[in-house]
């Protein structure tokens, strides 16, 4: 039963970030970067991570588009993740 509640947690957690990075990307508020770059970075979860490269694109310029696209390739390993850059 323990075990139940720590998968819900976690769905829930995961759902949290998808929604944030989808209302980031489509808020236009570019304020938010530096916490979608820190998702897209360091979260745990592969899908939270895509959905952090969608937010991303939506609110970056070409500059920093690139910059952080050469980082964060250099670290990802999950290829859906990556395919997302694509």
């Amino acid at each position: 039963l323990r075990a139940l509640y720590v998968v819900e947690f976690i769905e829930e957690m995961i759902d949290a970030g998808i929604h944030i990075c989808i209302s980031a990307g489509n808020s236009n508020n570019k304020n938010l970067l530096p916490d979608i770059i820190k998702l897209l970075m360091d979260d745990k979860s592969f899908i939270v991570r895509g959905a952090a490269v969608w937010a991303f694109q939506q609110l970056s310029d070409k500059e920093l588009y690139k910059h952080i696209k050469v980082k964060h390739l250099n670290i990802e390993k999950d290829t859906s993740v990556i395919q997302e850059w694509t």
